[in-house]
């Protein structure tokens, strides 16, 4: 038995898969949430950046904006940190100033 508290967490989290009730606990408990398959389920690779809605989404954001920079934002700002990976230095870059970028408008995050 651990003697330690929990620290983190780690779930898949993403808009099609977030549990509102282990979002509570981690925050009600100072447990980080460390989000994987955020632009997806590992089950079904990247579904949600070829995703329509999801692709609208980004657009009424910003004419630049990516689906997966988004997505990276939704997670932040949620209050989990996200595990992203690219082998693109373009995507890299990407995600870094995605998490630079303001706050995603309110009917983004209902999503």
């Amino acid at each position: 038995v651990a003697s330690d508290p929990v620290a983190v967490n780690q779930a898949e989290f993403h808009p099609l898969w977030h549990h509102k009730e282990l979002l509570d606990y981690c925050r009600d408990h100072k447990i980080r949430l460390l989000a994987f398959g955020s632009l997806g389920s590992p089950r079904g690779a990247s579904a949600l950046k070829s995703h329509e809605y999801f692709r609208a989404l980004a657009a009424a954001v910003g004419e630049d904006v990516t689906v997966p920079e988004m997505l990276l934002r939704w997670v932040l700002q949620h209050g989990a940190a996200a595990i992203f990976s690219s082998t693109h230095e373009a995507h890299m870059k990407g995600n870094l100033q995605a998490s630079l970028e303001p706050p995603l408008p309110g009917a983004v995050m209902e999503a």
